[in-house]
């Protein structure tokens, strides 16, 4: 069974942190962090459960950089962002179908490069500009 942790953005402060408590009512949604005691949730994330080619954990709103192999034999680069969709942690592949993030790794891993987090969608925009 995988590991269930989360971290947030802060807006306000423009930091990412790891989540320790969450607290939900009716009124509002706070979550306590490693750096700050409560704050309101801006943007929680999961991790997937799955590691990249240098352990690292991958998290929704990770940046990826990943290889696929198409028809040519030099294996394709793609940066894709890690979300949730219909149930499953995905990236989106060139035509911007929702694919499988274990998919993906495998197919990454097939072309001999694996899948790398380089970033995230908060902190590093710039990575997703073509």
């Amino acid at each position: 069974m995988r590991e269930i942790k989360f971290r947030a953005w802060d807006k306000r402060h423009k930091i990412m942190s790891f989540v320790t408590q969450i607290h939900f009512d009716q009124k509002s949604r706070q979550v306590a962090t490693e750096q700050i005691s409560w704050l309101n949730m801006d943007t929680l994330m999961q991790f997937t459960g799955l590691l990249d080619k240098n352990g690292k954990e991958i998290y929704e709103g990770d940046v990826v950089k990943m290889y696929l192999l198409d028809s040519s034999p030099i294996p394709l680069e793609l940066k894709v962002p890690v979300f949730f969709y219909e149930g499953v942690f995905s990236v989106a592949t060139l035509n911007n179908d929702p694919l499988s993030l274990r998919d993906a790794i495998t197919l990454s891993n097939k072309a001999k490069q694996g899948a790398e987090v380089i970033g995230n969608i908060y902190e590093n925009k710039d990575l997703l500009k073509g």
